[in-house]
């Protein structure tokens, strides 16, 4: 708390978000991806935007802002991702949202993989309702133009990213049934090579991403080797899970139970 006043009271942003720890990484694979991606959160996401002058993102816990971000109509976020639309809510005020790693916090993380697969859900079917933050973002460009691009990446990006999986691996098949080669003038059987290569690029990609994330916030790879395998997983079950989102209007909400998580 003494970090995150610090932060708030440097007048550097109107809003300051902590370094979210992870309580119980060793649980087991499930609990240890979870882990792992809040590393790359940080690293990957928050860290840049802090050192390039932008926003970050609010995560649901460990953050705290000045009253003249809710003023003067209060708290309005009431969204199942509240989080994100508090914080597209701050940026299109003008506001800024900023991140520290002195101010560490745990959180438990799930350890049961239907308890994850049901709160990557909801976060992919909050990121579909949210979307519309994107239109307000072009309409309200100026001042803050670039902090307004980047709400507007960010409330696209889930969604995109979803559809953009589903179209390659929808071409990648009909170009394998159809034996139709995807570049002109290459054996249709090239189509195996390319797809192969785009699959490994990807993971490659995901799994560096988590190595630096964890390398960066001063964690051991032994110990977090399960969630820098697995992030990649993470990352293609999210973009799915968006795309499913799409066909259903309505969310029930389904509790995380905590469990009291080990600490490690």
């Amino acid at each position: 708390m003494t970090e995150i006043n610090a932060g708030l009271q440097s007048g550097e942003a109107q809003a300051v978000l902590g370094f979210r720890d992870s309580v119980n990484p060793n649980d087991n694979w499930v609990a240890n991806m979870c882990a792992t991606h809040w590393l790359v959160v940080t690293r990957a996401y928050n860290m840049p935007r802090r050192r390039l002058g932008l926003s970050c993102f609010v995560e649901g816990t460990g953050f705290a802002f000045l009253k003249e971000c809710v003023e003067p109509e209060g708290w309005t976020a009431h969204s199942i991702t509240e989080d994100f639309e508090f914080s597209a809510n701050t940026i299109l005020k003008g506001k800024r949202i900023t991140h520290t790693l002195r101010a560490k916090f745990y959180d438990e993380q799930p350890t049961e993989f239907d308890a994850w697969l049901a709160q990557l859900y909801r976060w992919m079917f909050g990121a579909k309702k949210n979307v519309h933050f994107a239109g307000k973002a072009l309409a309200n460009l100026f001042p803050h133009p670039v902090q307004k691009m980047d709400l507007f990446w960010n409330a696209t990006a889930p969604l995109v990213s979803g559809l953009a999986t589903l179209a390659t691996t929808a071409v990648f098949i009909c170009a394998l049934i159809s034996q139709t080669p995807l570049i002109p003038g290459t054996d249709w059987a090239f189509n195996w090579i390319l797809g192969a290569g785009a699959v490994i690029g990807s993971y490659l990609t995901m799994f560096l991403m988590a190595f630096l994330s964890v390398v960066y916030c001063g964690k051991p790879i032994r110990q977090y080797i399960k969630g820098m395998l697995t992030y990649p997983f993470f990352i293609l079950a999210a973009s799915l899970l968006v795309v499913i989102s799409l066909f259903y209007k309505e969310y029930r909400y389904k509790p995380l139970i905590h469990k009291g998580g080990k600490s490690s």
